[in-house]
């Protein structure tokens, strides 16, 4: 009895793992889409509402929601409580701070802060830029993120089963 109910555990965290593994690669190609909508709305409020970057970042971010939308309120945040650090420091600070709560990999992070750059030092048109080639870059990562997800996410999900079931048998 006491090894029917040691299997059973083994294979509920065993299929557990595995469906939180899954959820990684679904979660990714929907927060890349996040970012993307992000940085869009940012571009907007420079661009052509002129809004100041403070609260431009503040309303983008309220407008996406988290974990996403957390980097570009920490960055306002960072922003409204600057102490003398350039804009690119705030918004790498903010990066770094929210990245373990995303599903995102290090090359969206990469372009996330190649972005961050441009903000605040440059004009406008120069921002745009900025903004439009990180938007095209992260389009190419979620395509690859959305094979990704195609490729692993079922295959996770049953090695998870398959491997508790490999465990428990041979505890039996």
């Amino acid at each position: 009895m006491l090894k029917m109910i040691g299997a059973l555990l083994i294979l509920g965290a065993s299929t557990w793992f595995g469906f939180y593994l899954a959820g990684t690669f679904s979660r990714r190609p929907a927060e890349i889409r996040h970012l993307q909508n992000g940085l869009q709305l940012l571009e907007t409020e420079i661009v052509y509402g002129a809004t100041p970057l403070i609260q431009a970042l503040k309303k983008t971010g309220s407008l996406i929601g988290p974990p996403v939308g957390t980097i570009f309120l920490t960055a306002s945040r960072k922003l409204e409580g600057n102490d003398g650090e350039s804009t690119f420091y705030c918004w790498k600070e903010a990066v770094e701070e929210a990245w373990p709560a995303t599903a995102m990999k290090t090359t969206e992070k990469e372009i996330l802060l190649g972005a961050g750059q441009a903000l605040g030092r440059t004009d406008r048109m120069d921002q745009k830029k900025h903004l439009r080639l990180a938007i095209q870059h992260l389009e190419r990562e979620g395509e690859q993120a959305r094979e990704e997800q195609n490729q692993y996410e079922k295959m996770c999900k049953s090695l998870g089963f398959l491997g508790g079931m490999l465990v428990a048998l041979l505890m039996m």
